[in-house]
Order: C-alpha cells, then structure tokens, then sequence
C-alpha cells in the first residue's frame, strides 16, 4: 500500500502518481459494487484506507468516477487513475469538482514542514492547511497569497498578456508585497510553485523557506507624498545609476534562473510595479496593457498607484533611452540576455 500521508518536505514539484505493476486488472466485486478495471490497480494500492466502494461508477466530465468510503476515484484516459480525499475533497466538491477544475492528477502531496497538503487537477489546483483552510485555484486564475495581498502572476491570467510574437508565459515570474508576512500555506503554496529565488527591492526582508533563495537588490524611494514627488521618485527608477543596477540585476537573475523568481516591495506596486512593466515591455506587450497591469494594484492592495506615475517613468525611459531594450542595455543587460528572457517568457 501508499501511504497517501507520507510527509514530503522541501520543494514541491508534480503530484505523486501511482505505478501499479503485475497481471492486467480485471473488474472485481468488493461489498455489493464493482470496482472496473481503470480504478482496480489503484484501489487494491490504497484498499486498506480508501474502503469499500458505495456507488456504482459514473460518468463525469472528462472521464469517470467511483465514490468510496473515504475517497473518490477517478479515471481518464489523458492522466490515467487518480483519488481525491479528505479536506481536498471537500474543497474540491465544494469548487465544482471535475466540471470546474478537470479530474484530479495522482494524489495529493503533504508537507511536513507545514502540515499543509496540496493536490494537482487538469484545470487548477488545491491547497489545504488545518489552521489556514483551503485555498482553490483555477488554471486560468492567478496564484493569490494571504498574507501578501498584492502577490500575482507577472503575465497575467488566462492564457498570459499579449506580447510580441506570442503571448508571457505564466508561473515563471511573481510580483508581490512584503512576504514577510505570509502563513505557512503560503510558504507551502510558493515551494509547490517552484520558486527558487526571492527578490526584495526593499527594505522589507522576505521569509527563510527552505529551497528558497533570498537576494536583495534595492531600488531607493524618497519620501513622496504629493502627485509631483511620487513622479518625481518614479523618474529616478530611470536616471538613478544605482536604481538602474538593481533593475538589471532582477532582469539577469530571471534570465539566468531555471526556477521562477518573485520580486517583491513593501506593497507590491513602485518599485515591484516598475519592474514588472520593465519586463513586460521588453517583451512587447502594449503600452495600454502594461498600464492596466501597473493599475491592477488598486484591486490587490488597495487604492494606492495612478497612472501619472508609471506615466513619468516611462517617458523619461524613452527621452533618454528610446525604448526599454535601451532602457535595459543602461541597467547592464545584455542583449543576449534580453533574448534569452525572451525565449524564456514567451510563448
């Protein structure tokens, strides 16, 4: 038998799957149900914990379904056999289940660092802590954090902002507030993304996760009140030599880093805010969805940017610079790395 709880510490990749070995399986009848054959392999691994089937198997939305005493079986013919149980299950039913977030995938992984779980599903995923409940994401949805309001996905949601020659691709680059105050599902929810290095642009010092990297590269905010000052800050993302060392460093770092980034301020929308239009642009995406981005940080965390402000950046790139490949060759990044974003962020 697998032990569905066994504790997995440190980075978090794909969800376990279950290999079944040995004579081609046949349909058997435990109780007053049959099992078929898709599900057998799978339940006489886990018999022992999952009991006996209470319903007959059903159809569902992409593929099939068998409820049992303590979990619920699935089989499709793209991900195979899989089983859904306990909290996850219940977050799962409760979000829609198969005609919301596709079939599940393996079974769900715990952390034993965090005694948190997660479970991986065609269209989505879940995560499931007893003291922080359960969190349900959709594929097409961006990855939101409790403790740092403004965390999301750079490229967007859906299918990735609409960039030259193709559109970002998602889960490779994250923005943020200040993750000094996320919960322990957070932490388990950014090792499950894969991140391997954070990035604070600040003051504001991100947590120690194990696996992940911390790096600080800080871009310098004065004082700023009044419409002009914050202006005022925002060109010298531009013209400070020093602003502009920290913006490549970001820059190179996610063109040399195999794992995604998160670079993160005190409220996720200046510094984090700049950076994020920086790579968008590089990339080519249009100067009105690099805006609607920018803005998106009044939804997140609250009224707080304009867009007089990346409107001030942004002209003072283009007179001095000309573009943000300019911009970027400024800040010392090349233009072999500038392709290599590229190739890396585009799809």
């Amino acid at each position: 038998m697998i032990d569905r709880r066994t504790l997995i510490g440190g980075l978090v990749g794909a969800a376990v799957t279950v290999a079944v070995t040995g004579p081609e399986a046949q349909a058997q009848v435990f109780g007053t149900f049959d099992v078929p054959d898709q599900l057998l392999p799978l339940y006489l691994s886990n018999q022992s914990w999952v009991g006996l089937p209470i319903s007959d198997v059903m159809a569902v939305t992409g593929g099939l379904k068998q409820r049992f005493t303590s979990a619920d079986l699935y089989h499709s013919s793209s991900v195979g056999a899989s089983l859904v149980t306990g909290k996850i299950k219940s977050a799962y039913d409760g979000a829609g289940g198969p005609g919301s977030l596709g079939l599940p995938i393996g079974t769900e992984v715990v952390s034993g660092t965090y005694s948190c779980r997660t479970q991986g599903f065609v269209s989505g995923r879940i995560w499931y802590s007893s003291t922080h409940g359960s969190r349900v994401v959709p594929s097409s949805k961006t990855v939101r954090l409790s403790g740092a309001p403004n965390f999301r996905d750079v490229a967007g949601e859906g299918s990735g902002i609409s960039v030259s020659g193709g559109r970002m691709r998602r889960g490779m680059v994250y923005r943020s507030s200040r993750l000094g105050s996320i919960n322990s599902r957070d932490k388990f929810i950014l090792q499950t993304l894969g991140v391997g290095t954070t990035v604070a642009l600040s003051s504001s010092t991100p947590p120690t996760i194990p696996g992940i990297t911390k790096v600080r590269y800080s871009i310098y905010n004065p004082s700023s009140s009044t419409l002009a000052q914050k202006q005022a800050m925002y060109r010298q993302y531009v013209t400070s030599s020093s602003n502009r060392s920290s913006v490549g460093k970001v820059l190179k770092l996610i063109a040399s880093n195999n794992k995604p980034v998160v670079f993160q301020c005190l409220r996720g929308w200046d510094r984090t805010g700049w950076v994020a239009a920086v790579i968008q642009g590089l990339l080519g995406a249009s100067s009105s969805t690099i805006m609607n981005e920018f803005l998106k940080s009044n939804s997140y965390n609250g009224p707080g940017v304009k867009s007089a402000y990346l409107d001030a950046a942004v002209s003072t790139m283009k007179s001095r610079y000309g573009s943000y490949h300019g911009y970027a060759s400024a800040c010392g990044v090349s233009d072999s790395a500038v392709s290599t974003l590229r190739d890396k962020l585009i799809h």
